[in-house]
């Protein structure tokens, strides 16, 4: 549905960004479409996280660098790549290993 001029109007906010407000005292369009993205995220993305040593995590964040990348976009890479690699050659430990298994079947 499009909105006519009547229903909403804009604001400058002092950070000079312009909000746009639905009249009627609903809540700004930008913040509603920030509620269903977080909807959207929490629903479909989780976050990992651990902890290291700071020595290794300022080595880790200066190979980052050197490569052009962020810390975040280089860790997301290598969870990614590692998921995709579901068959495997070495079965789990104290099986003797060789046959091929598959670690999404746990």
């Amino acid at each position: 549905m499009k909105a006519s001029g009547d229903e909403y109007y804009s604001e400058r906010l002092p950070d000079g960004r312009v909000a746009i407000f639905l009249k009627g005292g609903k809540m700004p369009r930008l913040h509603m479409s920030r509620v269903a993205q977080a909807r959207w995220d929490k629903a479909n993305y989780v976050t990992l996280s651990t902890r290291v040593p700071v020595r290794t995590a300022r080595r880790f964040a200066a190979e980052c660098q050197r490569n052009g990348q962020s810390v975040y976009a280089a860790l997301r890479a290598y969870v990614e790549s590692v998921a995709r690699k579901t068959p495997t050659t070495t079965g789990p430990p104290g099986t003797g290993g060789g046959s091929p298994t598959n670690s999404d079947s746990q």
